[in-house]
């Protein structure tokens, strides 16, 4: 104690906390999911404006499965939003039960999909229509199972079982929106189905 000065009864232990081990993903970006999905849902929701005025304002040419005004709703919601739901949901039950969701290569394959459900539709010479929604569709029950497996058998927990219920709904509502694309009745379904889930 002659370093401190501090007698030996009036020195007080210190406990080395435990660190929390960090995820050793790479890159950086795939270690948790709202660091994907919180950066595809932000890029997503500037190039749809972008895209809603070049094709308004300069007449930007639009080739896609769905009509003009139904697709930019269906990507706001199936899109955008859901990317930001998948963000909070691919890290939020790790923090909540302790266990380990989605990161790396399986993290990176789940971007890979909701990737795919943005791109497919441009292609309507190429990827007949029924494939085109199956690509879309398969994203969010996928996304329900990731959370499902992260809440089960926690019973503090299990009131959040309605995630992946909600998400099953969620994907009721795509195949909707997908199914009745050329009426706008069948349209409005799905996308206000989502609306009310979201």
């Amino acid at each position: 104690m002659a370093e401190t000065g501090i007698p030996p009864h009036f020195e007080i232990p210190v406990r080395q906390m435990p660190s929390t081990p960090q995820p050793s993903a790479k890159p950086a970006v795939l270690a948790y999911g709202f660091r994907i999905f919180f950066l595809m849902g932000a890029v997503a929701a500037m190039l749809l404006v972008a895209a809603w005025i070049g094709i308004y304002a300069f007449g930007v040419s639009f080739h896609h499965h769905m009509p003009m005004a139904h697709w930019h709703g269906h990507e706001m919601l199936f899109g955008f939003a859901m990317a930001i739901i998948a963000g909070f949901l691919l890290t939020a039950p790790g923090n909540w039960t302790g266990r380990t969701m989605p990161r790396g290569f399986p993290l990176g394959c789940l971007a890979g999909l909701w990737l795919a459900g943005r791109f497919a539709g441009f292609f309507p010479g190429i990827l007949p229509l029924w494939l085109y929604m199956m690509v879309d569709a398969a994203f969010i029950p996928v996304l329900a199972v990731a959370v499902y497996r992260a809440l089960r058998g926690v019973p503090q927990h299990r009131h959040n079982l309605v995630f992946p219920v909600i998400l099953l709904a969620m994907t009721v509502a795509n195949v909707t929106s997908h199914l009745m694309v050329r009426t706008s009745t069948g349209v409005s379904m799905g996308t206000e189905g989502m609306l009310y889930l979201v």
